[in-house]
């Protein structure tokens, strides 16, 4: 029993497991651009980066120049004396005056044996230009179509938690193109929300939105965007593209051995 009751518990962990939404919220405003990372209720925080204390850095290089001093004037305290009380047998052998004169002829060899390192390496280039062929056009489309399959899939599944555009348009200078501006602005927002609703799995929440400002002459923007998906179903989505994975690779497996049957008959 104890078992079956382990068992059963493992199965709810890994339900509730995959239950659980991930996703990413995008904001973009008089701040500049912010990024979180979503993993159920918790939320960690990408952009922008928390601003380091210029105490606590001051701080810390004065003691790393303090550390590099002190070992700067441990190696100078060393007494010269040691390299000059070396007993005769350590010190090195003074070499024969007709050293360079055997050197001479190795050095005679060196150019001819980078010649023929040259013409090796010029022969392997060959032989690798020869080796490389085309793959065969039906594994490319097939990868082609697992692509796709899989950008379909990821955008059906995938839900629009907050959809938030503001745009404030100036219309200080000139009246009248910002209330045009304005009428072209609602109409194309009224034809991307049935664009949205098609494309992803659901749209939870949405504002889109413009006004005019007739005291400014510089238009404002704010846009935050967050998406989340459920780690069930990105677990599901990758069975299905590894399984349309294996089907090409057969494929393609196949096709190499048909063709080697066919070049030998």
């Amino acid at each position: 029993m104890k078992g079956w009751m382990i068992l059963l518990v493992v199965l709810l962990l890994l339900a509730l497991l995959m239950m659980v939404r991930v996703g990413a919220l995008v904001s973009y405003g008089a701040e500049g651009i912010s990024v979180k990372i979503r993993l159920g209720q918790i939320w960690i925080t990408i952009l922008p980066q928390k601003k380091k204390d210029p105490n606590k850095q001051t701080g810390k290089k004065q003691k790393e120049k303090e550390e590099k001093k002190e070992k700067k004037e441990k190696k100078e305290k060393k007494p010269a004396s040691e390299e000059t009380e070396r007993p005769a047998s350590e010190k090195p052998a003074p070499q024969p005056d007709g050293s360079a004169e055997q050197a001479s002829p190795i050095q005679g060899q060196l150019p001819a044996a980078s010649e023929e390192e040259q013409k090796k390496e010029d022969a392997k280039k060959k032989e690798d230009a020869k080796k490389k062929k085309g793959g065969l056009p039906v594994a490319l489309m097939d990868l082609i179509h697992i692509a796709i399959d899989a950008v379909g899939q990821i955008f059906s599944h995938l839900q629009i938690d907050t959809l938030e555009v503001e745009y404030t348009i100036a219309g200080m200078n000139d009246p009248a193109g910002a209330a045009m501006q304005y009428g072209m602005l609602n109409a194309g927002g009224g034809a991307i929300v049935p664009l949205l609703e098609n494309t992803f799995y659901r749209v939870k929440q949405r504002q889109i939105r413009a006004e005019v400002d007739f005291m400014t002459t510089t238009p404002l923007i704010w846009v935050c965007l967050g998406l989340s998906i459920r780690i069930g179903q990105l677990f599901a989505i990758a069975f299905r593209l590894g399984w349309a994975f294996l089907k090409a690779y057969r494929r393609k497996q196949e096709g190499k051995k048909h063709g080697t049957e066919a070049s030998h008959q």
